[in-house]
This record gives C-alpha cells, structure tokens and sequence, in this order.
C-alpha cells in the first residue's frame, strides 16, 4: 500500500527531492520511452528511454538501516537500452526497538557552576550500555565513559560565563543510541564576589539597623545595591565599606530575604548576589513563622554545638563541673553527644504544646538518658529554640546487669539532684516512641538498650509535665526538670524482643504496633493491655506511619510499601498487604548520596498525604494512599543555604527516623537530623 505521508510526483524531471520514510514503504516507478509490456516509447531520434521517480507506491518493500539513502531507477526498453534516473536521497527514521535511556543527574537544570565540575549520567538498556558521551553546546566533552557511574570532569574557566547546555548520549552494545533531555547551567566563574556580612542568617533583628556586605573584583567594584526582598534598599553603595540603613518598621514581622548584589566594573563580568534571611519580629511575640513555600533554617539548634550555639549535652565530667564534691559519673557525655541524633532513634510531637521531644542513644553510643526539646512556639522570637530539659542520670548506676541496662538508679551525688526517681536507660528508639494525649505522656515501646544493644521488651512511659521548657537547666536553676518516668510493662505483652514500628491512632485513641516484624499488636493505653490482631513477615529498615483517613499502617523504605488495615480493631487476622507503587523509588531507594532504609515520614492532615524526606536532597516525596503513587516536591537548590544538610548514614544502620516531623498548630513540617547543624522548617507549597 502506498505511503499517503509521500505524493506522487515528488520528483520529477531529475529534480532531487530529500524523503523522510517511516515504517514500511513500498516504491513503484512511471517509466516512459519503453515498450511492449513496459508500454515504453521512443522520441526523436533518441536511442534511449527516459525514466523519472514519481513517488513511492505499490512494489518492492524497502528495509533498510536507520539514515540516508539513495533511491535509483534504471529504466531498460525492448531494445535493451538502458537510463538511469537521477538519485533520490530518502532518510529512514524508524523507532529502534530497546533503545536506551539516559539523563543528566548532576549538575541540575539552572544550576550555577564555576571552576571544575563533575557532570553526571544515569543511563540503561536491555543491551547493556557500551558508552556514555557527554557534550557541552553540541561538541564532545571528552571521551565516552564506559562504566557506571557515568561521569566527566568539566573545566568550565574554558567556556564563556553564562547559559550552557549538557546534553549526555547513551550508545548501547548494538549500536543504539538516544540522547538526554538538554539541561541548561549557568557558568559564572568571572564575577565579584560578595557576602553579607551584617546581619547573619537567621538573625533575629527589629528598629532600624545597619546593613553591611563586603565585596572584591579584579576589575575593582563599582557598586553594590542592597535589596530587601527583591526590592532595592536604597540607592547603589559606590564605596567601602558597604552598608545601608533599614527600618524594620516598615516591613510586617516575619522572616525577609536581605540580598546584596555586586556589580564590576567591567561589564564583561556578571554581576554576583548574597543573600540571608533575617527575622522582623518588632512585636516580640512569636512564633514567627513564613507563610512562603520552603526550606528555613532554625538558628542555634545545632545538638552538640553548631555556627551559633555551643553543645546542650553536660560536660564530660557531669556533675563534677557543677560543684568539685561532686564525683564524675564517668562518662563522656560530651564527646559522645553526635551518637543521640546519628544513631538509630526518633522523637515524638507534643501536640498540646507543639513541641518537639527527643529521647535517644542507646548501644554503645551516648548514654545519657536526658531529654531534649524543640519549642516551635519560640522560633523567630529570640528565645530558645532547642533545650535539654533534664540532667541524666549516672549511666554507671544501672540496676541490674550492666551489659543490658534497662533500669537506671536515682540521683545520690548529692541531696535534691535529678531523677528522683529510677528512670529508663537510653536506647535506640528506632519507630518506637510515641505522644498519647489522653495521658499526656510519651510511651517508649523497647528499644536497643545500653551498652550491647539487647533488644528491650519493657514499656516506660514519661509525663510531660514534668519536663517543661520553664525548668530547663540553667546557671541558676542547675537541676532542671525531675523527670516523671514509670516502667509500666503490661503483665501481658508480646513474647520477648521488642515492637519495631509504633503509631498512635487518633480514630480509636490507641497504639498499633508491629512486633519482632512478624505480629501485629494494639495497645490501649486505658487498660494498658495489649492484644494480638494478625501476622505478618517484614524487614525492619523502613519507618512507618499511620493514615488516620483511610485508616491504614503504612511502612516504607528499603524493603518497600506495605500497609495494613486498621479500621476494625475487632479484626484479629489483620493481614499485611504489599500494593504495587509507582514513581516511589526515591522512597524506597534514598536519595543521591543517602540509603533508602528509614526515611522520615509524616502525615500531612491538610492535603490528606503521605510526606516523606528520603534522608536528603531537596525534593520530599508525597505518597497517595488511595493511587499508591508518589510524587516529588522540591524546595530549594543551594544545600545548606535554602535546603537541609543531608541526614547522617553510619555504616547502611541509620536513617532520618523520627527526626522529621509535623506541628499542626502551625502547619509546618521540622526537620533536626545533623547534631553540628541546625534545624530546618519546611512551608509547603499546597
């Protein structure tokens, strides 16, 4: 059948015509000049016939490669002699079946590079992958690489500043090849550079002020504008040192971008920008929160000492420091304090007064068993965010074995210190805390205890009254708060080990659980009873969360999405069901750099969702539990400028945990997961 993509007649008289033939394409040829059977004639006295191309019809099929070709007629008469038409030049274009895929990883569309970069490809094929070339504007950049990871060092100084595409192509073992989707950076290694150097970020400021930045160029400077929120500040500083005057007043309380953007004297050169964030809180009333989409870093909420806060944990020789009659319980508490957020642990949300609490360690990492607090009621007011509430007890007094330290004894160094009272032992907390408003307490389920990490089976609950930021340890007040803590095992429990996933369920005002990963558990916290609702098999390198909505346990990360049906508790053969996902391997592959096993999830009440940070990056991962499809939401594209550091991974045993959670009061997302940096707020964009 003939081709209606092509007409008759498209070459003719000799004239030559390029064709683009896709698919299978039949080719018939008019001859004239020929007799008999050919129905060819002859003119003149010409000896010879004439024969032109007019179309691909019906006739012989062509199957050729993909590429140009060169189509030609001889014509013979009944005399035998013989013309050629002119060549038609015809490109083949047919879909190549397998054909592999690749894209740019790094660096992301709209990035700003300089110096010497390293570009980076993922790529795949049902035949393998012989060789990746990457290219800068269309030429060649370097050599093909022929092994996964697919990368290449790129010197940009040999380029001019500005836009530049990338653009990597995969050639497979059969010769196949596709090309990336083009990313665009932008080079700038010939510009000024700035920095603002008064205020700092995350400053908290009100009244007028002083904006200052300081800023070099080899062509020297010829000025710099300050600008407030993307509007100038002023007029252009010409002379050093550069500052500008700014009346907070005139803008509302809350956070505001200061920027400051060099220019050169050389016009050659683009100009370059600073910026910070600042907070306008002339009321003195918090929080002070951005109602505008992303990340926000919270100064002075770096665990154990950061850009702007020294370490909350007590010395190493605690309570020696406190008074020299006092004997240190020897252990370093200090040193050890990175163990409490790198390790394997998590924190719950105090709903009543949108907080915070983490309770950590365990193993033979950090051991005191103190209690840190994250008061979102005080971010942006100058008043401190993150505290430790309590002192912890001796790590050296345990009672009972010393190898599996379930028990701790009460203080003695000296009348009045703190606990009273026998407190738990730190542990990992893995999945296993969580906030029961009906009690006002934060339950422990197990945990890995102190100091070889035996799995605990007991169930230790602490009121929250009892650690508030009111009796937080200060200079004056060296006790702090008296921690309430009671081992409330239920007499019948879940045999042995530990529960490994927690979730208090709102609809019911219990807790479910997963048990050693084989059993699914509900504990009532009125009765303090536990009963037993089905069977399951899981690993246990995953969080898990609780969809109060459709009343579904979720779990997810390395070993996959899985869930379980909560909406009968009269249901004891609950079984656990494995959905099939789409788009989720950030979820449950980690992010670039990081593992997927315990990623921070959240439920999001607003828009009905699962939230998950994938231990780093930029984009959150946004799970549908209706069309189990998970997309991404990115925020930011300057690491540690407008979104967190990377979550901590020692040795593939830790993750994010509970260290990434929600305070609906304010509708916002936290996130504390580098004990030397601080922690991060996220607004998001729904």
């Amino acid at each position: 059948m003939r081709d209606s993509r092509i007409s008759r007649g498209a070459v003719e008289g000799g004239a030559k015509r390029v064709l683009l033939l896709i698919g299978a394409v039949s080719l018939a040829f008019c001859i004239t000049g020929c007799s008999g059977l050919v129905n060819a004639s002859k003119g003149g006295n010409s000896t010879s016939p004439t024969v032109t191309i007019t179309a691909p019809a019906s006739g012989a099929k062509v199957s050729l490669v993909n590429g140009n070709h060169a189509l030609t007629a001889v014509a013979t008469d009944t005399s035998n002699n013989k013309a050629a038409s002119a060549p038609v030049t015809i490109n083949v274009q047919n879909p190549v079946p397998n054909q592999p895929t690749v894209s740019i990883a790094s660096p992301q569309a709209g990035a700003i590079v300089s110096n010497t970069i390293t570009v980076t490809a993922a790529a795949s094929g049902s035949q393998g992958i012989a060789n990746v070339q990457f290219q800068v504007d269309g030429s060649n950049l370097g050599t093909g690489d022929t092994s996964s990871p697919y990368s290449q060092s790129w010197d940009t100084t040999k380029v001019a500043d500005g836009n530049h595409t990338l653009t990597a192509v995969a050639t497979d073992t059969s010769n196949n090849k596709a090309a990336s989707a083009p990313v665009t950076i932008n080079v700038r290694n010939n510009q000024p550079a700035v920095s603002i150097t008064s205020p700092r970020a995350g400053t908290i400021v009100l009244n007028t002020i002083t904006v200052t930045a300081a800023a070099s160029d080899s062509q020297g400077i010829a000025n710099v504008q300050f600008q407030v929120d993307g509007s100038n500040l002023g007029t252009g500083n010409t002379s050093s040192p550069y500052s500008q005057s700014w009346d907070t007043t005139k803008v509302a309380d809350g956070t505001h971008v200061l920027t400051a953007v060099a220019t050169s004297n050389d016009s050659s050169h683009q100009p370059a920008s600073a910026s910070a964030v600042v907070t306008v809180n002339n009321s003195g009333t918090g929080p002070i929160l951005s109602a505008t989409p992303g990340w926000y870093k919270v100064p002075g909420t770096a665990l154990c000492g950061g850009p702007e806060n020294a370490s909350l944990s007590v010395p190493d020789n605690f309570p020696n420091n406190l008074n020299s009659n006092y004997l240190s319980y020897r252990f370093s508490f200090n040193a050890t304090c990175e163990s409490g957020f790198e390790d394997s642990s998590g924190a719950v949300v105090d709903t009543t007064r949108n907080r915070i609490i983490f309770w950590q360690g365990g193993h033979s990492g950090y051991w005191g068993n103190d209690v840190f607090d994250f008061e979102a009621n005080n971010i942006g007011t100058g008043k401190p965010v993150l505290l430790r509430l309590n002192n912890p007890a001796n790590p050296n007094a345990p009672v009972g074995s010393v190898d599996t330290i379930e028990t701790l004894a009460a203080c003695n160094y000296v009348a009045g210190c703190t606990p009273t009272t026998n407190s738990p032992g730190s542990r990992h907390t893995y999945n296993n805390l969580v906030y029961i408003p009906s009690t006002d307490q934060m339950t422990s389920f197990g945990g890995g205890l102190t100091t070889q990490g035996n799995a605990s089976s007991a169930l230790w609950t602490l009121n929250m009254d009892s650690v508030l930021q009111s009796c937080a340890p200060t200079a004056t007040n060296q006790q702090g708060c008296d921690p309430v803590w009671t081992n409330a095992t239920p007499s019948v429990a879940p045999p042995g080990g530990q529960i490994n996933f927690i979730n208090y369920d709102p609809n019911i005002g219990q807790v479910w659980g997963i048990y050693g990963n084989n059993s699914i558990w509900l504990y009532n916290p009125a009765n303090n009873t536990y009963s037993q609702h089905g069977s399951l098999s899981t690993g246990y390198h995953n969080f898990s969360v609780l969809d109060p909505v459709h009343k579904l346990f979720i779990t997810a990360g390395s070993d996959g999405i899985h869930y379980f049906d909560v909406s009968n508790t009269a249901n004891t053969n609950i079984t656990f069901q494995s959905p099939t996902v789409t788009g989720c391997s950030l979820l449950t592959g980690g992010n670039a750099g990081t593992d997927g096993q315990y990623p921070g999830m959240v439920w999001d009440p607003v828009a009905q969702q699962v939230v998950a940070y994938p231990n780093g990056g930029n984009a959150l991962v946004i799970l549908d539990p209706i069309t189990w499809t998970c997309t991404t939401e990115t925020y930011g594209s300057r690491q540690g400028t407008d979104y967190p550091q990377n979550t901590i991974i020692l040795s593939g045993v830790s993750g994010t945990f509970g260290h990434f959670q929600y305070i609906s009061a304010y509708d916002i997302f936290v996130l504390c997961n580098d004990p030397n940096q601080d922690c991060w707020y996220l607004r998001r964009n729904r």
